[in-house]
């Protein structure tokens, strides 16, 4: 029997290999006729009943569980009646926001900063500093403090807005105003801004064509914020700490009073990670963060009577990862419950526009959990007027934190913490340039703010400390241990329904039965899918052919149908499914960081439900509904997960500035081979994959700022599974066709450099005799069978 299995592997691989590898094969006038008839066939299968539901289900399916969501934090507050019985809820939500933002350096109050210049001013000193917040990572940050104080100074954090670093004049005014009342005060620059921004547009005369050169340091908080997602780290976690080494840098100095620590979030990207930075942090004594936890500048006014129920508590996706916490729907620290976990410490609830106090729900909470506490007088607000949309002086936009915002800020500071004396008069500003930390290239060779060659280290410690726990080639019970921890990593894998055909239509040309099918996979989820097969096959045969592409079922077609034609003509069935994102499954036309597609993979992280499992969800349904329709007991199985995107050439220029999705190359589309590689994990069916444009690792999209990997493919902490080498490796008992492998930014990668990415080193090393990377004859693939 073992070797009867032996020589029907070794047809199939033949068959395979000279299909995949021989470019070079003529085909027959009837393949020839084939192939045409393939690549025009029509692929769609839904009526126009269902190309509506297509458009909708996804959607659909995150609303509500977002709603599901809202709906369990409100019954779980209607539940909490006593100080004790929030205090418990909130440290167990605390816990579970600490956990998804990635672990963080071990906590010590010791600190490495050095003040690099000072600036004598009217009545304070601003000093630039750097301080080390990880290891070998700087903040730069301006430190304001008064010139003659004989008193305890507090302290005052400021988080930037998104628009602009430190040096902006709206934050030189509140470093004076405050240091001259007799404050320290604080102005960061936040990851990927200002002097520590990870891109190459610093200005106007950084790209030749115009650009919006104030909105670069934003816009690339997303590539930052997928990196560090697949280190199953996190952007607002990485910001989160540089605030907590900000306390220890002012607690640090010998003036400070120490039980007066004051965080200020300004509008637009700073109030999230003041929130986040104090509710974990209990030193601080005061938290303002603007627009965070309750209603949005963008949120419709006034709020419906019935807000309290109605009310979406849990926001919703978007590329910006520091406004929709990964897990934060899922494990229930919604942004109402993070800013109410503050109390009992003071907090002042800040809107940069108008506010519908009377109806806002948060508000209500906030009031009741400081009742518990019996602290209502440590919760305070602060408002402006008008609305975002609007461009009059009614309207109070401001860049960080305005002087009508201020105002009343000024007020309960005096009323908390006894600072007063503040005189909010505009000052004469500084150039920007003076304020810069890091002015020579020994400075900042000495105070690294790049993060690029910090997280590849980063990268390479985990993946080979999962080559290390899952040691190659792995026994049965490493595989076992691997293939538990990629589920338990991936989430639900299996459909809760199996699949049922909802429509079926067949029909023949040139002997090829082609057959569309809608598939309803889970229970408001439905999937189109093509069947090709010889036409004197009445069922599935023995042999079949799964293809997938993020093109879907269309691309295939058009550009896989000689090979489609040749597997038919060998006797295989050949399905071509549109998994969810896919050919008529697609959610919208891009796929680029402001997509629908970004938003709704954002969506599904706050979720916990993954695109990519959902993805695998379809693919497995698919599997299963073939295994039972195959006129055989046990179908041989061959995987092929194609891309549509052509490689990139290595000349490409990257550098380009982020305002518009549409100029940048052509994005790898991984999605086929990592599909491919992860159904084969779970399924011993599967003999033989086949990978074409696949993705050779997720750590090449760490060595340049740009990501061009599409976010539903990220798989937040791969690299704790080994990246995607490892993966390859945990299937020594299937054999592996890699063609055109690209990197992160879609260029081919060949030869020697790929494998060693497989081999996970950087010296010689023999590839197992199951991978056959690059093109490859015939000969080739039979000996490597037979030293196997």
């Amino acid at each position: 029997m073992k070797a009867f299995n032996q020589i029907s592997r070794i047809f199939l691989l033949v068959l395979i290999s000279s299909i995949f590898f021989d470019a070079s094969l003529v085909f027959s006038q009837t393949s020839q006729e084939m192939a045409k008839s393939i690549s025009s066939a029509n692929p769609i299968v839904a009526t126009e009943k269902y190309q509506e539901v297509f458009r909708n289900q996804d959607w659909d399916e995150v609303r509500n569980q977002i709603k599901n969501a809202n709906a369990k934090s409100t019954a779980e507050w209607k539940d909490i009646a006593t100080k004790e019985g929030w205090q418990k809820y909130a440290h167990s939500k605390l816990a579970q926001l600490k956990t998804s933002l990635g672990k963080f350096p071990e906590e010590t109050t010791k600190l490495n900063y050095k003040v690099l210049r000072s600036i004598p001013r009217d009545g304070y000193i601003i000093a630039c500093i750097v301080f080390e917040s990880r290891p070998g990572f700087w903040v730069t940050a301006n430190l304001y403090r008064p010139s003659n104080q004989t008193k305890l100074q507090p302290g005052i954090i400021i988080c930037p807005a998104h628009h602009t670093p430190k040096e902006h004049g709206e934050l030189q005014e509140m470093g004076a105003i405050w240091s001259r009342a007799g404050c320290m005060v604080l102005v960061l620059d936040n990851l990927g801004h200002g002097e520590r921004r990870q891109h190459p547009f610093d200005g106007p005369n950084s790209y030749p064509k115009p650009f919006r050169t104030s909105r670069q340091d934003y816009y690339f908080r997303y590539d930052l914020g997928v990196q560090l997602q697949l280190l199953e780290e996190s952007l607002m976690g990485w910001m989160y700490w540089d605030i907590h080494r900000g306390v220890d840098l002012l607690l640090a100095q010998k003036d400070i009073a120490r039980d007066k620590i004051i965080l200020l979030g300004a509008v637009a990207g700073g109030g999230d990670p003041t929130a986040v930075a104090g509710a974990l942090d209990e030193r601080i004594a005061v938290v303002a963060p603007f627009n965070f936890g309750g209603p949005q500048p963008e949120t419709k006014y006034p709020l419906p009577e019935d807000a309290e129920a109605t009310f979406n508590y849990a926001g919703g996706g978007s590329w910006e990862s520091t406004r929709n916490l990964r897990l934060s729907a899922k494990d229930g620290f919604l942004p109402w419950v993070i800013v109410g976990s503050i109390a009992p410490r003071k907090l002042i609830y800040g809107h940069e526009f108008s506010w519908d106090q009377a109806n806002d729900p948060v508000w209500k909470r906030l009031q009741k959990i400081h009742q518990l506490h019996g602290t209502t007088d440590s919760l305070g607000f602060t408002t402006g007027r008008g609305s975002v949309k609007g461009s009059s002086p009614e309207d109070s936009h401001c860049t960080h934190i305005g002087r009508l915002h201020r105002k009343n800020i000024h007020v309960l500071l005096e009323k908390w913490l006894d600072i007063k004396g503040v005189n909010d008069t505009p000052l004469e500003n500084l150039p920007s340039v003076i304020l810069k930390c890091l002015e020579t290239k020994l400075s900042k060779d000495e105070h690294p703010v790049k993060i690029q060659g910090h997280l590849e280290k980063l990268a390479q410690t985990q993946i080979d400390n999962a080559f290390k726990k899952y040691p190659i080639p792995m026994t049965n019970e490493t595989f076992d241990l691997f293939k538990k921890d990629w589920a338990n990593k991936l989430g639900s894998l299996e459909s809760n329904m199996a699949a049922e055909v909802i429509t079926r239509e067949t029909s023949i040309s040139e002997n090829v039965s082609i057959t569309k099918l809608l598939l309803k996979t889970e229970k408001e989820h439905y999937l189109p899918l093509v069947l090709l097969k010889a036409a004197k096959i009445k069922m599935p045969s023995n042999k079949i052919a799964i293809m997938i592409s993020q093109g879907g079922k269309k691309s295939l077609l058009e550009s896989r149908s000689v090979e489609i034609a040749s597997l038919v003509q060998e006797g295989f069935t050949v399905c071509l499914p549109d998994v969810r994102g896919t050919g008529e499954l697609k959610t919208g036309t891009s796929r680029g960081r402001s997509s629908g597609s970004t938003s709704l993979s954002s969506s599904l992280m706050m979720t916990g439900d993954l695109r990519i499992t959902g993805q695998l969800r379809d693919l497995q349904s698919v599997f299963n509904w073939l295994k039972k329709e195959s006129s055989h007991l046990s179908p041989q199985f061959l995987l092929w997960g194609d891309s549509p995107s052509n490689a990139t050439p290595h000349s490409t220029n990257f550098n380009l500035p982020r305002d518009d999705d549409s100029i940048f190359p052509m994005q790898p589309e991984p999605l086929g081979g990592i599909l491919t590689l992860l159904l084969t994990l779970f399924n011993d069916d599967i003999k033989a994959i086949i990978i074409r444009g696949g993705l050779t690792s997720y750590a090449s999209a760490l060595n340049h700022h740009l990501i061009q990997v599409p976010y539903e493919t990220v798989i937040p902490g791969i690299f704790n599974m080994g990246d995607i080498s490892l993966l390859i490796h945990a299937l020594r008992s299937r054999t592996i066709f890699l063609n055109q492998m690209v990197d992160g930014l879609n260029r081919e990668v060949e030869g020697t450099k790929l494998e060693h990415l497989i081999m996970n080193t950087t010296k010689e090393g023999k590839l197992p005799n199951n991978i056959h990377p690059g093109e490859a004859n015939l000969k080739t693939i039979l000996k490597s069978l037979t030293t196997n």
